[in-house]
């Protein structure tokens, strides 16, 4: 077995331990030059870490900046998005109403045309047409076009 007040344990620090006693005078390998640039040291530590803080702050706004660029990247999307739909639903929309109108229209043509006045003009229109594939002349064509155009009329407008 050894001997354990006769072995040396290792040093960590130049400071004096517990065990060693103290008179307040400064340690063996301390210098007065150390002392002198403690303060510098200080410094220096000093704007490192206002250097890192800085550095930091700009990051984070550079990743704030980038989250708000996505966000408004992404709702100029949707609102794309969203815009195109509207634009299909309204162009469905206004063919629908027009294909709804178309017959309605045709409805009422064909109401028309099945009224005593639209029956008497078509067959008015009918006449002067086999007059016309008989005899055609100036007179007969001219009649074709306004009893025609007559019964078109009435077929369009009701009146």
């Amino acid at each position: 077995m050894t001997d354990h007040k006769k072995r040396i344990e290792p040093v960590l620090s130049n400071r004096p331990s517990g065990n060693e006693q103290s008179n307040g005078s400064a340690p063996e390998n301390f210098s007065p030059q150390q002392t002198e640039s403690l303060p510098i040291r200080w410094a220096v530590v000093l704007i490192i870490v206002l250097l890192s803080l800085l550095a930091s702050n700009q990051v984070w706004e550079r990743v704030q900046e980038y989250r708000a660029q996505k966000a408004i990247e992404q709702w100029a999307a949707d609102a794309e998005q969203a815009l195109l739909e509207a634009q299909q639903e309204l162009e469905f929309s206004r063919r629908q109403a027009q294909a709804q109108q178309a017959a309605r229209q045709q409805q009422q043509r064909e109401a028309r045309a099945d009224s005593s006045r639209g029956k008497w003009l078509a067959k008015n229109c009918a006449d002067w047409r086999r007059a016309n594939d008989e005899l055609p002349t100036r007179t007969t064509a001219e009649e074709v076009r306004r009893h025609c155009a007559i019964y078109e009329s009435y077929l369009e407008t009701g009146r």
